[in-house]
């Protein structure tokens, strides 16, 4: 074992470092690169997810390098758990970051000696990265630990394969060149995990790279807080390969930077947190052994929306695409209720909500048939909630001829459940939106999804009870018993 006083505080001493660029950087600039700077704090947390391997020397690759922390924080952790040396690839574009990732490096080699070495590469990784990985030289990377660049890729650019993301990019480019064995962090938004947009990339990745270990950042302001950067974040350990299958995920929590380590680890069954072979490839995050038991009776509901004869869709009304039919309410002419966010309350819809609210509540009965749905029994559940509001998702019965109007419009935040060639009855709409409402199923889509977006592809794989289930709540509630303990005990029953 190293003797750690040699080189005490370097993390902080590169993060000083770090600290210089950002200032020098314009917010502007970190933004266009997604270039956001790890915390020390998070990096000794992501470099000790490292299991060292009996090599004598440990090759790792930071793909984002940045002021280097990352990269030297891996080299700390292997060198103190048995590793003799340590050879570093660091990968960085940027022209102020490779000066600074130049200080950084020559600093950490006089703390840490000979038995640290490292190569610096003036290129963007996904050009470097494809290239090394064509060449079949995986075998030169052991660990490969990174913070990566976080913007959209265009459809059009050749490099970003199917990824959304450019950091879903970063993540299978750094699998690839890794050898069988190999090990990968990264630290990511919670986006990837869930949803449609990531659903391929989930497939091919946990497909060649077995998940065990996970950290959870509970707020979604803490993991970079000095940049301003408002998105939930994880931390994510790979093996390359699938010959521990099955096995568990070690995962701790902690709500930012002043707790970590502080939480006990919870060991869960690998095959509880992703299945590639699934068709969505969910990328669930439970944080305690009650997640894991309502896992296990949510996904054991025998059925989904289309089972039940529903279907689900998205507000029509996109308002800036048809001001000219967005009319206020008493204006004179003919006019039908517009629905928004704002209307759809837990376990109710309120309509119209008067003069403080500062949108339009009306659309114009001449407006286009395809903004408008014909009255029906429906369920409405918002598509967004607000960032730290204690609940996710948010579902409201509407029913057949509560609104002034044999017409109603749904603006686009809003997702809307309806019945297939048939119409709701009121004790299905009032009991599927009190389950969907419910701190269960609350609780249960947290542990799927990161965001605040609740979309209709998430919610068409729900679990469900069966159709008589559902309108017995409804029936219960519409009598005056508490909703919450009606969903309790219908989830009971079929557990």
């Amino acid at each position: 074992m190293r003797d750690r006083a040699d080189h005490a505080g370097l993390l902080d001493e590169v993060d000083a470092l770090a600290e210089r660029l950002r200032v020098a950087t314009t917010r502007e600039e970190r933004r266009r690169r997604g270039q956001f700077f790890t915390p020390p704090r998070v990096a000794a947390l992501m470099a000790e997810m490292l299991e060292p391997d009996k090599r004598p020397t440990a090759r790792v690759l930071d793909p984002g390098a940045g002021a280097g922390v990352l990269g030297i924080a891996a080299a700390e952790t292997l060198l103190d758990r048995g590793a003799e040396s340590v050879r570093l690839t660091a990968v960085e574009t940027a022209p102020a970051a490779l000066r600074s990732l130049n200080q950084s490096l020559s600093l950490a080699r006089s703390r840490l000696g000979p038995s640290f070495s490292f190569d610096i590469v003036g290129e963007d990784f996904l050009d470097f990265g494809a290239l090394t990985a064509a060449k079949a030289v995986s075998g030169q990377i052991d660990y490969v630990i990174c913070n990566p660049p976080y913007f959209k890729l265009s459809p059009s650019d050749r490099r970003g394969g199917a990824a959304p993301n450019i950091y879903a990019r970063f993540m299978e480019i750094s699998g690839q060149l890794l050898p069988e064995g190999g090990q990968l962090v990264f630290i990511v938004p919670r986006s990837y995990t869930s949803g449609f947009y990531f659903r391929r990339f989930r497939r091919r990745f946990h497909s060649s790279m077995t998940l065990n270990s996970m950290h959870l950042f509970d707020s979604r302001r803490e993991a970079f807080r000095r940049d301003g950067v408002l998105q939930e974040n994880l931390i994510i350990g790979c093996v390359k390969g699938q010959a521990e299958r099955p096995g568990a995920v070690r995962i701790t929590v902690s709500r930012g930077l002043d707790d970590l380590g502080e939480s006990p680890p919870l060991l869960a069954p690998l095959s509880r947190i992703v299945d590639p072979s699934d068709e969505n490839a969910w990328v669930l995050a439970p944080e305690t052994e009650d997640d894991l038991a309502l896992l296990e009776t949510i996904e054991a509901l025998p059925e989904r929306l289309r089972g039940l004869g529903l279907t689900i869709s998205t507000g029509p009304v996109v308002p800036f695409r048809v001001r000219e039919y967005l009319t206020d309410l008493g204006s004179g002419r003919p006019e039908i209720p517009l629905l928004w966010l704002q209307h759809v309350r837990r376990g109710r819809v309120e309509w119209p909500l008067g003069d403080g609210f500062r949108k339009s509540e009306g659309l114009i009965a001449e407006a286009p048939g395809k903004l408008r749905i014909a009255d029906q029994t429906c369920v409405l559940l918002r598509r967004f909630s607000a960032k730290e509001e204690s609940r996710r998702l948010t579902a409201a019965p509407l029913l057949k001829g509560t609104l002034p109007s044999q017409f109603f419009a749904v603006e686009n935040h809003v997702n809307v459940i309806l019945g297939v060639n048939r119409e709701m009855k009121e004790d299905e709409a009032v009991g599927l939106a009190t389950l969907l409402s419910s701190g269960a199923y609350d609780r249960y889509f947290r542990i799927l999804n990161g965001n605040t977006q609740v979309s209709a592809t998430e919610i068409r794989a729900l679990p469900l009870p069966p159709l008589d289930d559902i309108r017995l709540i409804g029936e219960k509630v519409r009598l005056g018993d508490d909703g919450e303990a009606a969903a309790e005990e219908a989830l009971r029953g079929n557990g």
